[in-house]
């Protein structure tokens, strides 16, 4: 009998259905964004370069990190920025969407240590509001870089930079369109 119950959790945890519940339901029919997920000729047809943000202020787009195509972007992009003037600074916006997005990698990391680093003099981590969406901010004040981490949907969010205000990190995560990266 105990066999059988940690069975049926293991099964509950993975999202299988018993065989008798599977037979009863019949196929099911995907539609839209959870089609995109598991038919490649659909996810083909989203560009996520369309969902990478234009250049907040004093800030200039350093061109797609894939010029020649090589990558697909309908699961990940990377787009770098920097100082209008040649002032000092970088940010890069990684943009990645299905499998790739490190949802397990996302769900392992959902309760990151805040506070300062025991183990890096200077850096902090604390959660930051993106859009409605739980963020984490890693930044180091001493050398000015940081990361940000966030969820929009299926679709993983991170923003590196610096020479950068933990505000212009911000900035650029605030920017991305989160009601459309949900959606995806």
């Amino acid at each position: 009998m105990r066999a059988f119950i940690l069975a049926a959790a293991a099964l509950a945890l993975i999202g299988a259905q018993p065989a008798a519940a599977q037979s009863r339901l019949g196929p099911l029919k995907l539609r839209g964004a959870d089609q995109a997920k598991d038919d490649p000729k659909a996810a083909a047809k989203v560009d996520l370069l369309r969902y990478v943000p234009k250049p907040v202020g004093g800030w200039k787009s350093d061109g797609l990190f894939d010029d020649a195509g090589v990558f697909d972007r309908s699961r990940k992009v990377y787009q770098e920025y920097s100082r209008l003037g040649g002032k000092e600074g970088g940010v890069s916006v990684t943009l990645t969407r299905g499998a790739l997005g490190g949802s397990a990698l996302f769900g392992a990391m959902s309760k990151p240590r805040l506070g300062p680093d025991p183990e890096e003099a200077g850096r902090v981590t604390s959660e930051v509001d993106v859009s409605g969406a739980k963020g984490y901010l890693t930044y180091e004040a001493g050398n000015r870089s940081g990361r940000i981490e966030v969820r929009f949907g299926d679709c993983t969010v991170i923003v590196e930079g610096y020479e950068v205000a933990s505000s212009e990190l911000l900035a650029f995560a605030r920017a991305m369109d989160a009601a459309q990266l949900t959606k995806l």
